[in-house]
């Protein structure tokens, strides 16, 4: 429901600062990282389409 959304939604956001952050320290030493979070903007696009489409509906 939206509550599992919303905690996955939080979850996802959490992994991308630490791994945005990782990479500010470490330089060029952390390039695969980055390209890992190149995909979570998405992922998180669609999160909030889903969540938005299960409010809408909830109302």
């Amino acid at each position: 429901g939206l509550a599992a959304d919303i905690l996955q939604f939080l979850q996802v956001t959490t992994i991308f600062f630490t791994q945005a952050r990782d990479i500010y320290r470490s330089g060029t030493q952390a390039l695969g990282k980055l390209n890992d979070l190149r995909g979570i903007p998405a992922d998180l696009r669609e999160m909030l389409a889903e969540m938005q489409r299960q409010d809408a509906h909830l109302r």
